[in-house]
């Protein structure tokens, strides 16, 4: 008991110590100066890239597998000895097909593909589509 009221009165000093400090002594910054730590600014109202510099482009990975679903929207790859894979097709994605440009619809479920893509997030955005004819 007397420890848990000394441990009391030791919070309760404290507190009071804390509370008598001089105001003045806590800095007030001021966000207009060069090395304030403040950042005053709107998310998007300031570039990110230095005037005349090129955009940092995000990193590109490949993944090869058979396509098992295509659409004008989704890709999905089937990778032996892991699960299906999505991806998705924007307006920007090239689809070759033995080296020649061509639309989702050429491109026949079973056809081995290597995808180059890029991560938003969790989804995967397909920049190129590299597929060659079945053989067969």
């Amino acid at each position: 008991m007397l420890t848990q009221m000394g441990m009391v009165v030791l919070f309760v000093a404290s507190m009071l110590l804390l509370a008598q400090q001089d105001p003045s002594a806590v800095p007030d910054p001021d966000p207009t100066e060069q090395d304030a730590p403040f950042n005053l600014s709107m998310p998007g109202s300031s570039p990110t890239e230095t005037f005349g510099q090129d955009p940092e482009t995000e990193p590109i990975f490949a993944m090869r597998g058979t396509v098992v679903a295509i659409d004008p929207q989704t890709l999905r790859l089937r990778r032996r000895g892991e699960i299906d894979a999505d991806f998705l097709l924007t307006d920007e994605t090239a689809i070759l097909m033995d080296d020649e440009l061509v639309t989702f619809d050429l491109v026949p479920l079973g056809t081995e593909v290597e995808v180059l893509f890029e991560l938003r997030g969790a989804e995967r955005i397909a920049r190129e589509i590299r597929a060659t004819t079945p053989e067969g």
